[in-house]
């Protein structure tokens, strides 16, 4: 009893020599919640007028209403209390402790009629309150001020969903401010005066996710093939306190589903870091006060791991500056930076423990360690000596692959996001393929791959038989029969075209666009069969549907909110129909949407109209024109053609026109003979696809129609004759 009593008149006796911080923590807490929502009330009647609607029982509007009122506590009061909280956290930890730091203060204090145990507690406890208490009541006061106006706009149910969300707001400052709180008493503990406690704060805060940083960055500008992969940050977000003080905050707002786990990791961190400092404080020496940091394992480690970052840093500092220059004097210098840069830190942190200037030498082996293993962590990226670009596991130790292209994929959104997802859940496992495959990726495939030129950007997940995997970012030859087995695998089509079953949808919409034109249908009709239709198409003619080597009718553009256990997803595909999809064809026309996929005929056609534009100051003559047009058009020369030869073609219909205006030369040939426009038509497309390895894309022309109707459409690059290449070259040269 007498021991508890002692306690509470010792937080009092300490509250008093705070008054100041208690006073303008309450001003703070005052201005920047209950004033704020304040005046938020009343701009209301001029920027929210959606409150009107929600006061006259407009449901949608009720809802919407509630949302944005409570987004005052999960958006403004998380990102507003963290920044007071990490401000307070600071000034609490380095105020109420700051008798650690004074030989006459911490002999005053340690004289006292109290064990140490509580003497930490009293000052401890003052120092959450001082913030906590103010910032809490001011929260309180600002639910009674907004429970009124929640109460008309959404009934009780929305007022317990505020009360609710105003706590989990306020828990999760409170966890901002705990674990700047600890990482200030941690580092306060270890030092004995200001400047080592900045100094071991910002290590110890920082320090972890700094090197995780650093060797992201390294992998990043060194291996040509690597491919960043979340499976390390977490530890390091978590292991590194202020940083994550930060980021609790921005993930709460970013990811409110993932707000539990978020909690209960980073009180975990607070809980460690806190129970560190207690433990350092008891063992902490009274001596300490007004030195550096004594402990030497604890010097040991802040100097090396920061002199480690600080070659590494000083290596790229140079690789900058020289402009990567190579050779051996690219080496020279970047040497140089690592090595200057890890003397320099390392040794300033040895004067700032020690307080002596005469100390940056004092541990001139551990120096030596730490520079030789900047400069051996430095060369090992340089030159890849632990073979991460060209690592290739035997055949025997290969369970299976995935792989994921963004050219390959009907998936709109994130190229990253829907990488990740396919690389965790694709399973390929015919292990000949995938190490034919590997054996390209690393340079070691020596076949061709018919006539298709260029790389292929893949991203890629090998799972070894040890239940090892690694990620990488291959280049691959564009070869048709490396690639083409794994793009059309019933592994790959799963993550990148088949489309998820729409019955939990809520309202799939299709844009439809076609000939130049776009539009959206809203609550589309047996979406559902559509869906169904296409994904049938896909497993029974592959590759048509892939490859587009039939005539394109419609782009089809499917979005809706799924909604499920895990919450909502916004989903998104693109869809390009074309002759060969009939199961989609037809259920689209079952659906009414027959018109985007129907052809006209022919003898519909009167003309078939080519363009070309070029800049006019750099053409000047025939050649350079076909030369132009045969890129535009991915015509390739005929073998029996030479470079810079016009031939006259053959007679035919067509007329030819050519317009200068703002410097561009406008060429279009209308093609008027019927033989010639039926030769054009097989290729003509009513939509278009971009480019990859295997479709060089489409051009876009125009038809017109025996009325004179002008209808925009695409024509398939690599299949227009010479003849008409030669036509513009004639063209110039007449208007020449």
């Amino acid at each position: 009893m007498m021991s508890r009593h002692l306690f509470y008149r010792s937080m009092r006796e300490d509250l008093r020599h705070k008054v100041w911080m208690i006073v303008l923590s309450a001003l703070v807490s005052f201005l920047a919640v209950p004033v704020v929502w304040l005046v938020m009330r009343s701009n209301m009647p001029v920027n929210w007028e959606v409150i009107d609607s929600a006061f006259n029982n407009d449901v949608e509007q009720m809802e919407y209403a509630v949302k944005k009122l409570l987004n005052f506590y999960n958006g403004y009061l998380i990102w507003m209390g963290s920044f007071f909280a990490i401000s307070a956290a600071l000034l609490s930890g380095l105020y109420g402790f700051r008798y650690v730091l004074h030989k006459n203060m911490v002999d005053l204090y340690h004289s006292l009629p109290v064990k140490r145990n509580m003497l930490y507690r009293v000052c401890y406890l003052n120092g959450i309150l001082v913030w906590a208490a103010p910032y809490l009541l001011n929260i309180l006061l600002t639910l009674m001020l907004m429970s009124g106006l929640m109460g008309r706009v959404g009934g009780s149910a929305a007022v317990a969903k505020m009360l609710g969300q105003a706590m989990l707001s306020f828990l999760a400052v409170l966890l901002i401010f705990l674990l700047v709180y600890h990482t200030v008493l941690l580092a306060l503990m270890l030092s004995g005066n200001i400047l080592n406690t900045l100094t071991s704060m910002l290590i110890l805060g920082f320090g972890v996710i700094s090197v995780l940083g650093m060797w992201v960055s390294y992998l990043q500008y060194y291996m040509s093939t690597y491919y960043y992969v979340d499976n390390f940050s977490n530890i390091a977000i978590y292991s590194s306190p202020l940083f994550a003080a930060i980021y609790l905050g921005f993930s709460i707002m970013e990811f409110p589903a993932d707000t539990g786990w978020l909690l209960l990791m980073n009180g975990g961190v607070a809980a460690v870091t806190g129970c560190l400092s207690w433990l350092v404080y008891q063992r902490r020496s009274s001596e300490l006060a007004e030195q550096g940091v004594r402990n030497k394992v604890v010097t040991a480690f802040l100097r090396g791991i920061t002199g480690v970052l600080a070659g590494m840093g000083g290596w790229i500092f140079f690789v900058l500056v020289t402009d990567n220059m190579g050779g051996l004097l690219g080496l020279a210098w970047k040497s140089f930076g690592a090595i200057l840069l890890s003397v320099l830190v390392f040794g300033g942190l040895d004067v700032i423990f020690h307080m002596d200037f005469k100390a940056f030498f004092n541990h001139r082996l551990q120096m030596a360690g730490v520079v030789g293993l900047s400069l051996l962590i430095c060369c090992a990226f340089y030159r890849d000596w632990f073979g991460y670009d060209d690592y290739l596991p035997s055949k025997s130790e290969i369970a299976e692959l995935a792989v994921y292209d963004g050219a390959f994929s009907n998936r709109y959104g994130s190229r990253l996001s829907s990488a990740e997802a396919a690389l965790e859940n694709m399973h390929y496992r015919d292990v000949d393929t995938i190490y034919d495959y590997l054996e390209h990726a690393t340079g070691r495939g020596g076949s061709e791959g018919e006539g298709i030129q260029g790389d292929e950007g893949i991203y890629t997940k090998v799972t070894l038989k040890s239940g090892r995997s690694y990620y990488r970012f291959y280049r691959v030859p564009a070869d048709k029969n490396l690639l083409w087995p794994l793009f059309t695998s019933q592994e790959y089509l799963e993550q990148a075209y088949l489309i998820d079953d729409v019955s939990a949808a809520d309202g799939i919409n299709i844009t439809f666009t076609r000939e130049g034109e776009s539009v959206s249908v809203r609550e589309v009709k047996d979406a559902q069969v559509i869906v169904q239709a296409y994904n049938q198409d896909l497993m029974e003619h592959t590759d048509e549907v892939l490859f587009l080597n039939k005539r394109l009718l419609v782009r089809m553009r499917l979005e809706w909110m799924n909604r499920n256990s895990d919450g909502e997803r916004w989903m998104s595909y693109t869809v390009i129909v074309n002759t060969a999809m009939e199961h989609t064809i037809e259920a689209l026309r079952q659906a009414g949407y027959g018109k985007w996929v129907e052809e006209p005929d022919v003898s519909e056609i009167s003309a078939i109209e080519l363009g070309l534009h070029s800049n006019h100051g750099l053409i000047t003559s025939p050649e350079d024109i076909m030369t132009t047009a045969r890129k535009l058009y991915g015509v390739e020369l005929d073998k029996d053609f030479a470079q810079g030869e016009v031939r006259t073609s053959e007679a035919a219909e067509y007329v030819g026109s050519v317009d200068d205006t703002n410097d561009e030369k406008k060429m279009v040939l209308q093609i008027t003979n019927r033989a010639e426009i039926e030769e054009l038509f097989e290729h003509i497309s009513y939509t278009s696809c971009g480019e990859n390895i295997f479709i060089k894309g489409y051009v876009k022309i125009t038809l017109v129609d025996n009325s004179g109707n002008i209808r925009e459409c695409y024509y398939q690059k690599g299949n227009l004759p010479m003849k008409y290449i030669q036509r513009f070259a004639q063209l110039a040269e007449s208007d020449v």
